[in-house]
């Protein structure tokens, strides 16, 4: 009976079936987590569009408990708006002065800005509006200038376009204020409710400061990630990140993860690569010295040069010498080549799983159906490509595939090599996020103990099954590619 069973669950169309059911019901589960609990996966940044704007002389904004904005030499209101036409949030360019004093703290923060964003609704804008004299301004008004004198119809036109143009790139820097994460290449905001004050301000030396007033008053510069002040508000209750968003954002990503997962099994369900592996095992021999050699190089130039941008012409040297490092220990005949990966063996198998994976994720990580691709060359895609894939794809699944986890399968067992290089790689990922980007406590959670070891287990599953290089590092290549070409 048990041979029977056995014999059973070995049939790749019995299996290739079950994990269809599996797929079918865990993406189901996905998507009515995402209808019942739609803030649980995030947004993606939205465009926002510029329509009219509005010139006032002055202006004190009271928007805030415990920070000031006040306009003495006039400015601009800069509306933004979603596709379907409502206010989003608004821009004020223009010199002020800003005065930062949360109560019984001993903390001050004063200084000049030049911009601001604040996200808003349409009540909100009336309000604001109702707190000034404004002229509308469209590219043909005449504006009177902070000295009385009429500013001719080419200068406005100009300063029109000019002022349109800073709004522009201020939004472009919004996503920095709320808590996000990166799904399969693709950012996705956690967007606070209309009650949480918070703006963006630009100051006279270029700082960028970000300031929540909600159950929990901060203000942190956004540029080095460091927190210059919190504390809890008196008043307010609610705050930002609700206390409910970690865990409805568990549910939903376990759920697209673990349908990421099963797509992997199921497009390689009639490969079995255990076999081969075992006996190329019997050549394979590796100086310790010299593993830990390639790892301590790469590790330099991934987590110490490139975040910190100590120098652009170091990154392609060390990467080129951990390339020439890893020829001449790992590859030195074709039992080592087959190993660790570097083969075209089951290369169509590898390329349509990669593609059919990629575009897959592209779904998940977007929530969305790409509709067409948005390329200016063909020179630029395969500039692109090839940067992706050598630079970061191709060497990171050389380390984390080819060594250290065929490493630890060498020691223990295949699922535990699986699940021992994820760890890893979530270690490295907390390291990065924590001390590195600062990001929210949030954020550190999801990002490095769910989506990038969850994301480690799918490369690696593709890898174990495929037992090429090529199918894992087309497929990270393609998840870094394909969110800046796909339209959606």
């Amino acid at each position: 009976m048990l041979q029977r069973l056995q014999s059973i669950f070995q049939n790749t169309f019995f299996t290739a079936f079950v994990l269809f059911v599996i797929l079918v019901i865990s993406l189901a589960s996905a998507i009515s987590a995402v209808i019942l609990l739609p803030t649980s996966i995030g947004e993606e940044p939205q465009t926002l569009f510029l329509d009219e704007m509005y010139y006032f002389s002055s202006l004190e904004l009271g928007t805030f408990d415990y920070l000031d904005i006040e306009y003495t030499q006039g400015g601009f209101i800069v509306p933004a708006y979603t596709r379907s036409g409502s206010v989003k949030g608004v821009s004020l360019i223009g010199d002020a002065s800003y005065y930062f004093y949360p109560d019984d703290s001993g903390f001050r923060d004063q200084g000049e800005l030049t911009e601001l964003y604040m996200p808003i609704n349409e009540e909100q804008l009336a309000m604001l509006l109702l707190r000034t004299e404004f002229t509308e301004i469209t590219s043909r008004n005449q504006l009177i200038s902070a000295d009385n004198e009429t500013i001719s119809l080419e200068e406005s036109a100009d300063l029109f376009d000019d002022i349109r143009h800073q709004a522009s790139a201020l939004m472009l820097q919004k996503p920095e204020m709320y808590i996000s994460i990166h799904l399969f290449g693709y950012k996705r905001l956690y967007l606070p409710d209309a009650n949480i004050a918070m703006a963006m301000l630009i100051t006279s030396e270029g700082d960028r400061l970000v300031y929540n007033e909600n159950s929990t008053i901060t203000l942190y510069d956004s540029q080095t990630s460091e927190q210059l002040f919190q504390s809890t508000h008196p008043f307010i209750e609610y705050g930002y990140p609700p206390d409910n968003l970690l865990l409805y954002a568990l549910i939903t990503l376990s759920l697209l993860l673990f349908s990421a997962i099963i797509v992997v099994w199921l497009l390689t369900v009639d490969l079995d690569e255990h076999k081969r592996v075992q006996e190329l095992v019997k050549h394979i021999e590796y100086p310790h010295w010299l593993i830990a050699l390639a790892l301590l190089l790469y590790f330099i130039t991934q987590f110490l040069i490139m975040p910190y941008s100590i120098s652009d012409y170091w990154v392609p040297v060390l990467i080129a010498c951990n390339y020439l490092l890893i020829i001449l220990v790992f590859c030195k005949n074709s039992y080592e080549r087959e190993y660790i990966g570097l083969t075209f063996k089951h290369w169509g198998h590898a390329i349509s799983s990669a593609l059919l994976l990629g575009f897959f994720f592209q779904m998940l990580g977007s929530f969305n159906i790409p509709t067409s691709f948005n390329i200016e060359s063909y020179t630029d895609l395969l500039s692109m490509f090839l940067i992706a894939f050598f630079f970061y794809a191709l060497i990171n699944e050389i380390i984390f595939r080819g060594i250290i986890q065929n490493y630890i399968e060498r020691l223990t067992t295949t699922w535990i090599a699986i699940i021992g290089t994820a760890g890893i790689v979530a270690l490295i990922n907390y390291i990065i996020n924590q001390y590195i980007y600062n990001m929210a406590h949030i954020e550190v959670l999801l990002q490095s103990f769910l989506i990038a070891p969850v994301g480690s287990v799918v490369l690696s599953l593709l890898y174990v099954r495929t037992r090429s290089l090529l199918a894992s590092s087309l497929l990270a290549t393609l998840l870094i590619i394909l969110p800046r070409i796909l339209v959606f």
